[in-house]
C-alpha cells in the first residue's frame, strides 16, 4: 500500500515522534484489516480495480469504485465502507464504475485518517473488498453546487452538439467563470469493448457564468459514433466541493 505522507530520510536526520506514532499504528491497522480480510473468500465476478482519488478521500466528497461485475442501476450493488451503507449513487455509474459521497456519518476518521475497508456486493456474489483511506471531512464555506437541467444555447430540443454552447442550470455555480471547472464523462464502443472519454484534456470552456447558469462550449468529441445520441455525463466542480452531476444526451453530426 503507497502512503503519500511519507518522505524519505536522509542519515542524521530527525525523526519525529508523530512520524513514529503513524507508523506504528498504521501497521497495526493494517494487521487488523488483513486478519479481517482473510476471514473473508470474496465470491462471483464482481471485480474491483481502482479507485478514484487512487489513494485516499475525506468524508463528504466524491469516491469512485472501478472496476467489473457492479449491477446497473447501481442501487442494485451493496457497498459499505466498513459498517456503513452507500445509500445513494451519482449519474455518472455505470456497470463498471459507481461514483457516490463518502458517507459523513463513517464514525472514529481520525486528524490523520485512518484505513477502511470498502465492500461490493449484489446478487453475482460477494462481498469483494479492498482498503482503502479515509481522512476527515474538508471544511468549505458555503453550499455545494447542483444541476437542475442541461439544454442547447440555441434554444432548440434534441440532444447537445460537440462545438456548440449548452447552458448547465443550476444552483452555487461561481459568477467568476473560472471558477467553475466542467468535466464531462461519456462511453463508447471502440472495436467492441466499452472505452470511456473523459474531458479535460481538451479544456470547456465556460463562456459566462452567473450563480443559477453556466454557458459552455462543448469540445470536439471526434470518438463519437456519427448521429448516435449517447449518454454524456456532466459535472461541475466549485472549489473544495463535491461536484454536482448530471446525465444528458450528445450526438455527433458532422
Amino acid at each position: 500500500m503507497a502512503i503519500t505522507v511519507l518522505q524519505h530520510v536522509n542519515p542524521g536526520d530527525i525523526i519525529s515522534s508523530n512520524l513514529v506514532n503513524y507508523l506504528i499504528d498504521a501497521v497495526i491497522d493494517l494487521d487488523q484489516r488483513l486478519s479481517a480480510l482473510q476471514a473473508v473468500t470474496p465470491s462471483g465476478p464482481i471485480v474491483i480495480t481502482t479507485f478514484e482519488p487512487a489513494i485516499e478521500q475525506s468524508i463528504g466528497q466524491v469516491l469512485v469504485i472501478n472496476g467489473s461485475g457492479f449491477l446497473f442501476p447501481p442501487e442494485q450493488n451493496v457497498v459499505r465502507i466498513d459498517s456503513t451503507q452507500v445509500t445513494s449513487f451519482r449519474p455518472g455509474s455505470t456497470s463498471a464504475r459507481l461514483e457516490f459521497i463518502v458517507p459523513p456519518v463513517i464514525p472514529t476518521v481520525p486528524v490523520g485518517g485512518r484505513n477502511a475497508v470498502v465492500s461490493v456486493q449484489n446478487s453475482l456474489g460477494g462481498p469483494v473488498q479492498r482498503l482503502y483511506r479515509l481522512t476527515p471531512a474538508v471544511a468549505v464555506p458555503g453550499s455545494p453546487p447542483t444541476i437542475t437541467t442541461i439544454v442547447r444555447a440555441d434554444g432548440t430540443a434534441g440532444p447537445l452538439t460537440p462545438g456548440q454552447d449548452a447552458f448547465v442550470n443550476g444552483t452555487n455555480f461561481s459568477p467568476t467563470a473560472s471558477q467553475n471547472i466542467v468535466g464531462l464523462r461519456f462511453v463508447v464502443l471502440i472495436s467492441g469493448v466499452p472505452t470511456t472519454f473523459t474531458m479535460p484534456p481538451p479544456p470547456v470552456v465556460v463562456v459566462n457564468a452567473s450563480p443559477t447558469q453556466l454557458r459552455v462550449t462543448l469540445p470536439a468529441m471526434p470518438t463519437l459514433i456519427l448521429n448516435d445520441p449517447t449518454t454524456l455525463n456532466v459535472q461541475v466542480t466549485v472549489g473544495a466541493h463535491p461536484a454536482a452531476s448530471q446525465n444528458t444526451l450528445v450526438m455527433r453530426t458532422t
